[in-house]
């Protein structure tokens, strides 16, 4: 018996377990009768064209059923109906076939979200007109959606605007650059300078004094990312050495004859200024005049009026305004010891807090350093008391205790904060620096403490004699 060949049964094998679609197609067989088969008809008798994206809807296949140029094996999510597809018509990145369509497709404002503006459509595809448009000029074109700007981020687009070369709709008819009749061609300002889409340099070509030409020949432009500040003045432009008195803003920072060569938001005094020394960071009218500069020998705060002392060294030591002849080195801390406080004592031990926290001083570079005093208004006997305190901590602190046996009701302490700032105390003011600290003894608590020490003695008194009764007992019933 002759066998069949082992290639000829896997021939049949494949040919009987023919690939088959969703719902039992085969994909070599157009299911749905629209001419087109899923995937290379070569097999089927008829040879129909292949690519069918839905082999089981008739209406759906790789062709355009409306003739609206979109297929439906495409981006056309109806092709029976011709004014339905998914093209982008206007440009605006929103189709007819999206999830939340376009709801006019031939006008590049108009789409979901979109920016409302005041010119009688649903520019949001709400179902509203003209509805909540914004009253403020956020590009300071001098409209506002309200008054009819498409676009209020960039001042170059408004309604009136003049169309020239950069792609977008700048005077808000939906219609773009050449295609506007409006348009004036690539050299819109009529500067000399095309605009920069249409590859020259100007990048405001709706704006005739702002070009990418350089009008004076000193290496900028006003097209520049840091521009130019005037194009027709050789001595001005980024970077440039202020001149002093020339009334020209030559390094472009927004002001004329204001040189500061060190930085330190101070003029120079060539430029009409205040700052004495313009290569010092450390010196200008600003600067304080405090601690260690109140011994550097330097008019740190440029208030030295000159050669005050007759030395022949100008703003030198001993002259005013420098070091000690400067009142801002004069100006000593104000010391401020708080109030007068009462605490009763019930015995043990107590802490009251003297408070300084409010004394001030004019210089606020000063490091500030605190000393308290205390001392008791009169020579108490049987008390205890001590001052806790940290020099550089405003707050101190004063414990206090009395012996049980002191019969005294009210013991009187005064208080005194002196402020050092680096260089001066505070002055000594009776108001200010000094308080009084008062410890009582409650009157009620002193009887109480006299009366159980009365009772106490009468009391040790009979507990001796019964203690004598009891033993004199216990030896006459051992006798």
């Amino acid at each position: 018996m002759r066998t069949k060949s082992p290639l000829l049964l896997a021939a049949l094998v494949l040919l009987v377990a023919a690939p088959v679609i969703a719902g039992g197609g085969s994909l070599w067989i157009d299911d749905d009768g629209d001419g087109y088969c899923e995937n290379s008809c070569a097999q089927d008798s008829e040879g129909l064209p292949d690519g069918d994206c839905d082999d089981t809807d008739p209406l759906i296949g790789p062709f355009d059923g409306d003739g609206d140029g979109d297929e439906g094996c495409q981006t056309d999510c109806d092709d029976q109906d011709p004014t339905i597809h998914g093209r982008d018509d206007d440009g605006d990145g929103v189709s007819l076939c999206d999830e939340v369509p376009d709801c006019d497709d031939t006008d590049a404002y108009t789409y979901p979200d979109a920016l409302e503006w005041a010119d009688g459509l649903d520019n949001d595809c709400d179902g509203e007109i003209d509805e909540e448009v914004d009253e403020v000029d956020d590009d300071e074109d001098g409209l506002t959606e309200a008054d009819g700007d498409c676009d209020d981020s960039n001042p170059a687009v408004y309604t009136g605007a003049i169309e020239f070369c950069d792609g977008r709709d700048n005077d808000c008819d939906n219609i773009v650059d050449g295609d506007d009749e409006d348009y004036p061609g690539s050299d819109a300002d009529g500067d000399g300078d095309p605009a920069v889409a249409c590859g020259g340099a100007d990048c405001r070509d709706y704006d005739a004094t702002a070009n990418g030409l350089d009008a004076d020949g000193d290496g900028n432009t006003l097209c520049q990312t840091n521009p130019d500040c005037d194009d027709d003045d050789a001595t001005a432009y980024p970077g440039a050495e202020e001149i002093c008195g020339d009334d020209v803003d030559n390094d472009c920072s927004g002001a004329p004859d204001d040189l500061d060569e060190d930085g330190d938001e101070a003029i120079s005094l060539a430029c009409g200024g205040e700052d004495c020394d313009d290569t010092n960071f450390s010196i200008d009218p600003n600067a304080p005049e405090e601690q260690a500069t109140c011994i550097d020998q330097i008019d740190n705060d440029c208030d030295c009026p000159g050669d005050t002392n007759g030395d022949g060294i100008e703003c030198g030591l001993g002259d005013e305004g420098v070091d000690g002849g400067d009142e801002d080195c004069h100006a000593a801390p104000e010391a401020q010891a708080g109030v007068d406080q009462q605490d009763r004592y019930l015995g043990g031990a107590i802490i009251v807090a003297l408070d300084g926290a409010d004394s001030s001083d004019d210089n606020p570079g000063d490091e500030l350093t605190y000393t308290w005093t205390v001392e008791p208004v009169e020579a108490y006997s049987g008390i205890t008391w001590e001052l806790i305190h940290d020099p550089a901590d405003a707050i101190g602190y004063l414990r206090f205790s009395a012996d049980p046996e002191n019969e005294d009701n009210q013991w009187l302490f005064t208080a005194t904060l002196v402020v050092n700032d680096g260089v001066l105390d505070s002055e000594d003011d009776e108001e200010d620096s000094h308080v009084t600290i008062t410890f009582f003894r409650p009157e009620f608590l002193s009887t109480i403490a006299c009366a159980t020490a009365g009772q106490t003695d009468a009391l040790g008194g009979l507990a001796l004699l019964l203690g004598l009764g009891g033993l004199l007992g216990l030896r006459r019933r051992r006798a």
